[in-house]
């Protein structure tokens, strides 16, 4: 780094396309704002702008769509499991078994208009950290291994593989979902599809953004990321104008606007919210907010 600094005054740019080369995005983006809450709104918004085609990057958008079929089809995400038990679900040797993968646990079921003896079965989706090629070989090495002798025959149990390839949700992303519990909640459906609480799309974008270049990302990447506490509608907002905004201001990336004036920019803000989604006072603590941030991490990536 200070070999750079000393022979180019662009050493700014060298470290960021260093970080993207040999980095995932979500670390990268640490490493650019070397704060969590701001670097998980950078990896989300990456993710929305892709999802909805708002990333002016079309090679990218379509080589995610490609690519998000291509995983779903193969299903090549972890793969999870229904258990349905009876009695088994009692013995320590199953549950520590058990207890060691991820897991919802629905207890007794409560079946409507089906059979009645459903209402005895204890039921779990679990999503193991290792791979099973099939129901059967989780089946025999997890639980059917951990079975006493004295036990056999005592007991059910059931695994289904859960083919779970795509997902209909209402909000379809995380980004548009207020509350932080119901963003909890979100995130735990995503496990269904991909065993981790990133969505398909995100591990898509993480995916594909390997192939570019992060000065085009940082060209395209809206300021919403330096607010990461604000309204949904006001962030939908920020991302539907960025390029208008942008265009407003000359500016070519993101840590552009830590030149920018802040009362400038609360002006403009106010200017294109025709809907009024914020008061006067709360764009100008935003534009306030965006500037200030930009010159923080800006300096921190000069020092």
């Amino acid at each position: 780094m200070h070999a750079y600094k000393a022979k180019d005054k662009d050493h700014k740019k060298l470290f960021l396309e260093f970080a993207h080369k040999y980095a995932t995005s979500q670390f990268t983006a640490f490493q650019l704002f070397n704060d969590l809450k701001l670097a998980n709104e950078f990896r989300k918004t990456l993710s929305q702008l892709i999802v909805s085609g708002k990333l002016s990057l079309p090679l990218v958008v379509k080589e995610a769509e490609d690519k998000r079929d291509e995983l779903l089809n193969k299903k090549q995400v972890q793969r999870g499991f229904i258990v349905i038990m009876n009695k088994y679900e009692k013995l320590d040797s199953v549950k520590r078994s058990l207890s060691k993968f991820p897991q919802i646990e629905m207890g007794r079921l409560k079946p409507q208009n089906f059979p009645e003896n459903t209402r005895y079965l204890n039921m779990r989706i679990v999503y193991p950290k290792t791979y099973y090629s099939s129901a059967d070989e989780f089946l025999k090495r997890e639980i059917i291994n951990r079975i006493p002798e004295d036990e056999t025959g005592k007991g059910f149990v059931a695994v289904l593989p859960l083919e779970i390839t795509g997902i209909q949700s209402y909000p379809k992303i995380e980004a548009d979902i207020e509350s932080n519990i119901m963003k909890k909640s979100f995130q735990s459906i995503n496990y269904l599809i991909t065993g981790q609480d990133k969505s398909i799309d995100e591990i898509v974008t993480e995916y594909e953004l390997s192939n570019v270049s992060l000065s085009d990302i940082l060209a395209v990447i809206p300021f919403n990321i330096f607010v990461p506490d604000i309204k949904t509608e006001a962030k939908n907002f920020i991302i539907d104008n960025y390029l208008e905004i942008q265009k407003k201001f000359g500016i070519k990336s993101l840590f552009d606007w830590a030149n920018v004036n802040a009362n400038e920019l609360s002006g403009a803000l106010i200017q294109f919210d025709k809907k009024h989604i914020l008061t006067e006072t709360e764009w100008q603590e935003i534009g306030e907010q965006i500037c200030e941030e930009a010159r923080k991490h800006t300096n921190a990536l000069l020092a």
